[in-house]
């Protein structure tokens, strides 16, 4: 948006260098290697990228004033609703984090988001098969290229959302947070998330609250 151009100009800017290094990479990978489930345009996912993106741009956030309300003062709040880029089924899902500035301390927590945007549009589209190829591919990228974003060992690019606190790749799920096992509930009723309902439900929200149409699809 130019909006985001003209109040982040440095973010931007490096995001658009990102951009011109995977950007086109990806594009052949889709169009000759991996196998998409759904649609063959690259400029779709692309169009993608960029929503998902301008969802991250939110944090680029600045504290607003509230009116004085009862009997209490005005005071400065913080506009962002935090919880919607952390996983509700991790144990980090209360944590808050602070603001970020448009310099160049912000650029390695930028490069985690557009990594992150890349899995989950580029990436998520895939057949289960070319998800595998995927993964080494963007790893390879990621290596090739000296990101400072590069994934834990034995893993999956698929297995992590950003810990926006810690600046640091965290799993989808911890296996015990937000399973509300009682006994009051019987075990039909009760959620058990995997890495693909907790990233689905991530995605969902966080695409939802910034007015995005979304539709999910997986296997028949």
């Amino acid at each position: 948006k130019d909006s985001h151009i003209e109040q982040y100009p440095n973010i931007t800017n490096y995001l658009r260098g990102l951009m011109d290094t995977y950007i086109p990479l990806m594009i052949q990978f889709v169009e000759c290697d991996g196998k998409p489930s759904i649609g063959q345009n690259p400029m779709f996912i692309v169009r993608n990228l960029t929503i998902l993106l301008d969802a991250f741009l939110s944090i680029m956030r600045q504290s607003v004033l509230q009116p004085a309300q009862d009997g209490e003062d005005s005071k400065y709040v913080d506009p962002l609703n935090h919880s919607l880029y952390y996983s509700m089924f991790s144990s980090s899902r209360n944590l808050t984090f602070g603001y970020f500035k448009d310099n160049e301390n912000s650029f390695e927590m930028f490069e985690k988001i557009f990594i992150f945007c890349l899995v989950w549009t580029f990436g998520a589209v895939l057949l289960d098969e070319s998800r595998l190829l995927f993964d080494r591919f963007l790893k390879d990228l990621l290596e090739k290229n000296g990101s400072k974003s590069q994934f834990p060992p034995n893993t999956k690019v698929f297995d992590f959302f950003i810990d926006l606190n810690k600046n640091q790749w965290s799993v989808w799920t911890d296996g015990k947070t937000g399973q509300e096992l009682t006994s009051n509930n019987s075990i039909e009723q009760i959620l058990i998330p995997t890495n693909e309902s907790a990233s689905s439900i991530f995605l969902s929200r966080l695409l939802i609250h910034h007015s995005n149409h979304v539709l999910i699809h997986g296997p028949e």
